[in-house]
């Protein structure tokens, strides 16, 4: 349920999600779920209304930008970073198709940052 700003007709929706870990999951989550979940909030939104979606995506938006955070061997991170990327994919997708904007990188373009 939106709540409104004090803008003549502009409502600001909320949301959080904490996004899911493995790659076949997260490829459901995103593609169908958050999917069905932004059209939901198309529906009701205006072009005047404000979303604002907090979350943690356990994903990797700017590969040459954001850190992952893993142990293990030189060999054994470069594998787990490489899955973390490809693990970006369906989240980057959805982010594109939903237009949103990640304001932390709008405001640190070149800072590198850990994901999420």
């Amino acid at each position: 349920m939106p709540i409104l700003t004090g803008m003549p007709g502009q409502k600001l929706w909320v949301g959080s999600v904490y996004g899911l870990v493995r790659y076949k999951e997260k490829e459901e989550f995103y593609k169908k779920q958050m999917v069905e979940a932004g059209c939901e909030v198309g529906k009701e939104a205006t072009s005047k209304d404000l979303v604002w979606i907090g979350m943690d995506a356990n994903s990797v938006m700017n590969e040459t930008l954001d850190m992952v955070m893993v142990g293990g061997d030189e060999k054994e991170k470069s594998i787990r970073e490489k899955k973390l990327v490809k693990n970006g994919e369906p989240f980057r997708a959805w982010v594109d198709w939903m237009e949103l904007q990640d304001v932390w990188r709008g405001r640190n373009v070149d800072k590198k940052g850990i994901p999420g």
